[in-house]
Order: structure tokens, then sequence, then C-alpha cells
């Protein structure tokens, strides 16, 4: 196994390399990698400085603990307006993920709810752990699907599949993600590191000028439209955060019971 050396230092991701690969491991694994503004933030300064290092050539990203991400974590208060955080945070890291040239490659074991469901769908290459599972389930809580979601789930799967992950916001096993195009490979969950590290070590060793333009073609191919689609995610996401059925869904998951919506 390839060891990794620290390569920068980050409050809430741990940023190591070698062999050319950038290995970024989200790291809140008592809030299951719930996200926060400084995770994005600092996930979007380190691709960012990946892109501008010749010695990197490929991205590894995964989470630390007992899963890839828990989506956005409700506890954290942020005294920025919704459609600020949303744009430039959250949309913020999903354009840098897209707009790095070089490969990045997702391991994703336990859950990718939410926000983390959208980035991991945001990587050039999703490898998914047998018992991991994907979820979309904004509207649970009052909200709109944001982090690209709504775009990345269809341009992948198609309007059926993204349909049923965003508004029936039911979990979708690994085989089923790999079998309608969320996941490129899903393996046992005891090799998901070894076979994530071998993708993205290829990549690190691979033609690198192919491969960024590859990337390229393909960010116009499949996603193109994704800066207007994440901002109009954060206009929605806004005016979704105000009505009265997300200040009930907060106060339901502070007080641990179902929500009663009331439709405003």
């Amino acid at each position: 196994m390839t060891a990794f050396a620290p390569w920068r230092e980050y409050e809430t991701i741990v940023a190591e390399h070698a062999g050319g690969v950038l290995r970024l491991t989200l790291n809140r694994p008592e809030r299951l990698n719930a996200f926060v503004p400084q995770m994005a933030r600092e996930l979007a300064i380190a691709l960012a400085e990946c892109g501008a290092d010749p010695d990197l050539r490929a991205v590894l990203l995964r989470g630390s603990g007992a899963g890839f991400s828990s989506g956005g974590d409700l506890r954290e208060r942020v005294d920025l307006p919704v459609e600020v955080v949303m744009r430039e945070y959250y949309s913020a890291l999903i354009l840098a993920v897209r707009a790095l040239p070089k490969p990045v490659v997702a391991a994703v074991h336990g859950p990718a709810v939410g926000v983390g469901c959208s980035l991991a769908l945001a990587c050039d290459v999703v490898v998914m752990a047998r018992s991991a599972y994907l979820s979309l389930p904004f509207v649970e809580v009052g909200l709109v699907p944001d982090g690209g979601a709504s775009l990345l789930a269809a341009r992948r799967a198609g309007g059926g599949h993204a349909m049923g992950m965003a508004l029936l916001t039911g979990k979708l096993g690994a085989e089923r993600a790999g079998a309608i195009g969320l996941a490129n490979e899903v393996v046992d969950d005891d090799a998901l590191e070894e076979r994530a590290e071998e993708i993205a070590r290829r990549f690190a060793t691979g033609p690198a000028v192919a491969l960024a333009g590859t990337k390229e073609l393909l960010n116009r191919a499949v996603f193109a439209g994704l800066a207007e689609e994440l901002d109009r995610e954060a206009a929605l996401q806004g005016q979704a955060s105000r009505s009265e059925d997300f200040a009930e869904a907060v106060a339901a998951f502070a007080e641990r019971r179902k929500p009663e919506f009331a439709g405003r």
C-alpha cells in the first residue's frame, strides 16, 4: 500500500500526497463528515493548489470514520444568507472539482448523503464499497437539492432516476448505483481503498495532457450548464431555507421527532 505523506494542514480535512496523487480526506468523523462551509472552502483551496502543482497529477477523495459524508450539518449556525453560503462555498467546491484539469476519484464507503452525494457525483470516477449508499433527502428537511445534484444525478443516471432520488429520497445502494451509472465500480468493502488508490495511481502516471483534454471535453458534453444550475439551486435553496417547513424540520431534528409540515 502506498504511504501518503502530509501535504498541507487543514482543520476539517486531511491532505496527503504520494506518487503524484493528492489524497483528500473529509475529517469530521464525529459528525459523520457532515459539511460545514469551512470544509467546503478547505477542499476548494486544496484543489486549486493541486491544479497549480505539476507534481500532483490526480486526486483521491474519501471520508474518515464510518462514512463518506452525512450531508450538510444542520447543527451548524452560519451568519450568512443561504444563497451566499451556497454560491461561495458549496457551489465553488463543485466547480473546483470539475475545473481541475486532473482526474478526481471518489472512494465512497458508508453514506454519501445530501451535498456529500453531490460531491461524489461531481468526481470523475466513483468507486463505491458494496455496503455504501447514496441519498438526496433534501425535501425531507424542507430544502431543495444543492451542490449540483439536480444536474449531476440526471446527467449520470437520467431524469427518471434523478427524480426518484430527489423526490422519494430513499437510500440507493451501491449495486443499484453502479447499475444506473452513478458509480463506475462497486467493490467489496475491504477492497475499496486499494482499488481507489490503484485507479488514482494509474491517472498519476498517465498522459496528463490527454487526461486534462478528455476532462475538458466531457465537461462540455456531459456537464454543460452546471454553473447556471448551481446558481438556480442557490436561489431556490434560499427561498426554501426561509420557509416555515424548513424551520419545522430543523426543530424536529433537534427534538428527535418527525416534522409536521404545514406546506408553507
